[in-house]
């Protein structure tokens, strides 16, 4: 009964069995939760075994109809492997063989399709050059969630190092740069005006 779990707030697991016990009666809810765990049926998923867990993202990605719903269910996962952290060690990083993430590439708004885990990358970064997000499949997780522990838990790359020795071919300021300097310019003398003004007052109120 590994595979087994009472947990109804859980998105549909692939290879897990969700159990719903769905009585009015506490009394008899608890008895068929303490009969459930005496079998071995897991009451949450950050108690499953890891076996299962992973075996669940490899069917995950295996059909194309998860893809709508699959940042939650990663972000399912990860809060599985935070649960469990302690228990796998600092160490431990998945191995993602034969495992594929739903990913977008071009940014939000792009198609989400399954691509191999050795092709998948994450980043913490909210403001990535569009060129990078044109060239790169990136895992359908949200932004800010820690980037090193992503890259242990999922076994995906990190952008920061594939792009970390990258050179800058050609720098091409912004036609509007030039007028912009412009404008700031022109506003120098009043801005001075304006400071000099400022410091007078300043001493007026000293000396009174």
């Amino acid at each position: 009964f590994s595979t087994y779990i009472i947990d109804k707030n859980l998105y549909q697991i692939p290879g897990v069995l969700q159990i719903n016990i769905d009585n009015t009666d506490e009394e008899i809810v608890s008895k068929q939760i303490l009969l459930a765990k005496k079998l071995g049926v897991k009451t949450s998923f950050s108690k499953l075994p890891l076996e299962v867990v992973i075996n669940a993202l490899k069917l995950y990605g295996n059909d194309e109809k998860n893809a709508s719903n699959s940042q939650e269910f990663y972000k399912q996962i990860n809060e599985y492997f935070k649960a469990n952290e302690d228990k796998l060690g600092n160490d431990w990083s998945i191995d993602s063989k034969g495992i594929k993430y739903f990913s977008r590439k071009g940014g939000a708004g792009k198609d989400i399709k399954a691509i191999e885990a050795e092709n998948v990358y994450y980043s913490d970064n909210k403001l990535l050059p569009q060129k990078i997000l044109d060239n790169y499949w990136f895992i359908n997780l949200p932004k800010r969630i820690g980037e090193n522990k992503i890259c242990n838990f999922f076994g995906v790359k990190l952008i920061k190092n594939a792009i970390k020795d990258t050179k800058v071919l050609e720098y091409r300021l912004n036609d509007l740069n030039t007028e912009l300097f412009r404008y700031i310019n022109s506003l120098k003398p009043y801005l001075l005006c304006y400071r000099l003004q400022s410091l007078r007052k300043n001493e007026s109120k000293r000396n009174e």
